[in-house]
């Protein structure tokens, strides 16, 4: 069975209950409070979850390797990217000047964009999304700004409409770099990052585990250990966006 609290996060806590009630075996949530609400409101049920946040502060483990209760999973947020990605869009747009930085204001003050911006001589300008309404706000001003570029340090987790977040950054006209494979899927530009393609099948392999009798607590959550561009040449299309031919080579992951 499967439940969505629609980006109202005060709905998730009445779903858990609703899978207690008939008796799953394994919940699997994708954000903190989905996994936190199978915590309090389904206690027992195994629990996978896949966030982007770090589980121990959230209070969903004891620790990574010891995961201890009845919840375990996968981060999508390993070391900070932001460096690479910042490099990368210098590098397929060698004439940019001024890059966007969007997020909300916790996704902006945990990742440094500020040195690498700097070193390449890049101007930075920030637009603040928390919500659907940001989202369309945020667009239309980076639409009349001098940025040349787009940054997106926005985990997807946090993200209440992607499809819509992504065809406002899109409907900027500029180069959008997301931050993982699920934005550039749903018609995004390009992204350097974990692919939630392969996280969601390990943890469709824990579920099975989970499934044929092992305990949470016996399995380590795990981290990204691989990081991929993923290019969609639809999109370069729709949008005449020109990326060099070598930088296509590049790419881990093509959509055409």
């Amino acid at each position: 069975m499967r439940r969505s609290a629609d980006g109202r996060n005060e709905r998730l806590s009445s779903l858990a209950p609703e899978f207690a009630a008939a008796k799953v075996n394994v919940i699997l949530a994708t954000s903190p409070t989905a996994a936190r609400s199978a915590k309090n409101g389904a206690p027992g049920i195994a629990t996978v979850f896949v966030i982007s946040a770090d589980p121990v502060l959230e209070g969903l483990v004891t620790s990574l390797s010891r995961p201890q209760g009845s919840l375990t999973g996968l981060i999508t947020r390993g070391e900070d990217l932001t460096a690479k990605r910042v490099q990368i869009l210098k590098e397929a747009f060698p004439g940019i000047r001024t890059v966007a930085i969007v997020g909300s204001n916790l996704a902006m003050s945990r990742v440094a964009f500020a040195e690498p911006a700097q070193r390449l001589q890049l101007g930075i300008l920030q637009f603040p999304v928390h919500q659907d309404d940001d989202y369309r706000d945020a667009a239309a001003a980076i639409a009349r700004s001098a940025a040349d570029a787009v940054l997106v340090v926005e985990d997807a987790d946090a993200v209440t409409n992607l499809n819509t977040f992504v065809g406002l950054m899109m409907a900027t006209r500029r180069p959008v770099m997301f931050n993982s494979d699920v934005f550039v899927e749903n018609g995004g530009l390009m992204a350097y990052g974990v692919s939630l393609r392969q996280v969601y099948r390990r943890a469709a392999d824990i579920a099975a585990r989970l499934l044929e009798g092992a305990k949470p607590h016996d399995i380590p959550v795990e981290q990204p250990t691989r990081y991929e561009l993923v290019v969609n040449l639809r999109t370069a299309d729709v949008y005449s966006i020109v990326l060099p031919p070598d930088f296509r080579l590049r790419a881990d992951r093509v959509i055409r």
